[in-house]
Formats: C-alpha cells, sequence, structure tokens
C-alpha cells in the first residue's frame, strides 16, 4: 500500500519495522502500520497521513498552584487542591468577610432583623440568598457559620444552680429558648446558659417535654 521504509537498527542485530505511512518512524505493529495508524485504517478505512499524529504532553510531578509541592493528581494540581476547586471554584481557601451587623429581635414574617450597630432593618441571609428555614440564623453576607443571638447574651450563667459564676466572654455562652420554641425569639424567651447547663436542660426536655426542668 505503501512504500516500504527503511528497517532501523535496535543494536543487537535485529531490524526493526517502522510504520509505512510516509513521515512516520514510529514501530510497525500490524499491517506493517504503527498502532495509531492502524486504528484509523480499521475505524474509517484510510490511515489519514496528513492528519498529525498527537504527542500526550507530560504532565508536571508537582501541582501547579504557588506555593505547592504535593504530587500531581490531574488538571495539573494535587488532590487537594483539585477537589476545592470542584466544590468552590477555586483553588486557594476564600477569605469570608466578618459579619458586619449583630443580630437582635428577628422577625421572620418580613425576613429582617434589627441592627444593634447601625439601627437598619437587616435582611437575613445565608450565602446570599434569603432562606425561610435559616432566617434565625444568619446575619452575614458570606460566612456561613451560626451567629445566633449574641446581642443577648450576658456575661454569665443565667441558672442560678449554675457553679460558674462569671463574667466570662459571650462566645463561650449559650443563648436558650426558655419556652423550647425555637421561633420565639422575644427577649423574655431568652437565657443566656453556659454550654454544659444548655446541654442538661435541652437533654431533659427531649426525655420529658412536658415536665418542667430543673435548670
Amino acid at each position: 500500500m505503501f512504500a516500504d521504509h527503511p528497517h532501523t537498527d535496535p543494536g543487537d542485530g535485529r531490524t526493526e519495522k517502522i510504520c509505512t505511512v510516509p513521515s512516520c518512524d514510529r514501530k510497525a505493529t500490524r499491517r506493517g502500520l504503527c498502532g495509531t495508524h492502524y486504528g484509523r485504517l480499521k475505524r474509517v478505512g484510510d490511515v489519514q497521513a496528513d492528519v498529525p499524529i498527537k504527542v500526550a504532553v507530560p504532565h508536571p510531578p508537582t501541582c501547579k498552584v504557588a506555593g505547592c509541592s504535593r504530587k500531581y493528581h490531574c488538571q495539573g494540581v494535587c488532590e487537594i487542591h483539585y477537589n476545592r476547586y470542584r466544590r468552590t471554584g477555586l483553588y486557594e481557601i476564600a477569605q469570608t468577610k466578618k459579619f458586619v451587623h449583630r443580630l437582635s429581635r428577628v422577625r421572620p414574617e418580613l425576613k429582617v432583623a434589627d441592627c444593634l450597630e447601625c439601627g437598619a432593618d437587616v435582611p437575613l441571609t445565608l450565602n446570599g440568598e434569603t432562606r425561610k428555614g435559616y432566617l434565625r440564623w444568619r446575619c452575614f453576607y458570606t460566612s456561613n457559620k451560626p451567629f445566633g443571638y449574641r446581642a443577648t447574651k450576658k456575661s454569665h450563667c443565667e441558672n442560678p444552680l449554675c457553679a460558674w459564676t462569671g463574667p466570662y466572654p459571650p462566645e463561650v455562652l449559650d443563648v436558650d429558648h426558655i419556652d423550647g420554641n425555637h421561633m420565639n425569639d422575644e427577649p423574655s424567651n431568652l437565657m443566656t446558659l453556659c454550654s454544659n447547663c444548655h446541654r442538661i436542660k435541652t437533654k431533659q426536655e427531649r426525655r420529658n417535654p412536658h415536665a418542667k426542668p430543673r435548670v
């Protein structure tokens, strides 16, 4: 079909046939053709001699992200950066903004809450979208960590039986709904408890919802 190419000498006295397609110097495997040209002949009936053979580009040994020396996984990056890009669309960790409002009286019907910093009616959002299930817990722009009722927290545990006398930073205290109704955000229904008292009260309410809690 094609003119015979000269055979090559691998150096041990044997001759090695090369592909009979002009300008192709790859080793012949079947019917005088290399694997690529034989595959084309079998699929479309022609070796397509004028179509160049694609050569695989070797991937880098390490991740292409600056400062990362982890082993290559795929698409030029390591496994950690690859999974992060699939989740967020970014190779680096996104820097979330700090909260800009302090949550106060929540009005779920209007999807807003009062801000103790600026006094405005702040839309309650989660990742930029208003979602009914998270109205009571979100007063951020980008961060999705709970910031519940911090404006109502006191500097001590309000359980008179608690050994914690305080004062303590508000970050280490919890806010509990006295009547157990998490939709009732009136200040009179909110009580500051330490994490231990909050856990005990919640456990008692789950065991017997009609019993008066000891806390």
